[in-house]
């Protein structure tokens, strides 16, 4: 079960790469709520940053893929531009206060 401090974010991966946090934020995992096209998701600290988590190509819909609190200091941007199908939902949690880890 998912904390309730954490928040589920749906990304519909046909739209263009975003930002889905901009601050401090602890990853949960990914759930594939529709399975993903021949090419990787990947989750980058921030615009440009380096890529911190990635979602296999072609991802089954019902997979999970736990991070385990990973942490992405300048928040969690969502890599899409290769990504033509799918649709998943990113547990999170924004953290402000490291300090609480």
């Amino acid at each position: 079960m998912t904390d309730t401090k954490f928040v589920p974010g749906v990304v519909d991966m046909t739209t263009a790469s975003a930002a889905l946090t901009t601050d401090n934020t602890l990853l949960r995992g990914v759930h594939v709520q529709t399975a993903l096209s021949a090419q990787a998701l990947e989750l980058s600290d921030g615009s440009g940053g380096t890529v911190l988590f990635t979602v296999p190509a072609s991802a089954p819909a019902g997979a999970w893929f736990e991070a385990g609190d990973m942490r992405f200091p300048n928040g969690i941007y969502v890599v899409s531009t290769a990504v033509t199908s799918g649709k998943v939902t990113i547990n999170a949690r924004s953290q402000v206060n490291w300090a609480a880890y």
